[in-house]
């Protein structure tokens, strides 16, 4: 887990993340994460807005997913990817705005693909080596074990499961 950042709310529209870098040392070591960045807040659904919060109240955004996204610098591009790294290990998955009703596990280009399914049609793929590896995550987001049955669709195969 990420010790300089913070899940400060989550709810079925945005999530926000605390910047916990109080230090230059925590930041020289941490340098997507400057001291001026206070919260960062993310939209969930199909497109997402990564707004940053700065200390004095001011803000600036970008946004990916539907049909658009805004280029962005490659050390914007590492604060995205180090807070959605976080949000995954916290268990937030911006493609949903409702639980996690089910799960599935496939073989795509070598890795195993775990697709969790939640209502509104709504899916976040996430990736693993292979493909028990994403059912062993998938049971780690569940909380539980998965009682993992065969599907297969054509030339697709794999394992479904009910959460």
């Amino acid at each position: 887990m990420d010790k300089y950042l913070k899940l400060v709310e989550e709810t079925e529209s945005i999530v926000v993340v605390e910047n916990l870098c109080k230090t230059p040392l925590e930041v020289a070591k941490n340098p997507e994460l400057p001291l001026n960045y206070a919260y960062f807040t993310i939209t969930k659904g199909k497109k997402h807005i990564f707004t940053v919060t700065k200390k004095d109240g001011s803000t600036w955004n970008f946004d990916w997913g539907g049909s658009s996204c805004t280029m962005i610098s490659p050390s914007v591009h590492h604060l995205k990817e180090r807070v959605l790294a976080f949000l995954e290990e916290s268990g937030v998955f911006l493609e949903l705005t409702t639980p996690i009703q089910e799960m599935s596990v496939s073989e795509m280009g070598g890795e195993g693909r775990l697709v969790l399914r939640g209502g509104k049609d709504e899916a976040q793929c996430l990736y693993a080596p292979s493909e028990s590896e994403a059912m062993h995550k998938g049971e780690l987001i569940a909380g539980k074990p998965l009682d993992w049955k065969p599907w297969e669709n054509g030339h697709y195969h794999g394992w479904e499961a009910k959460v």
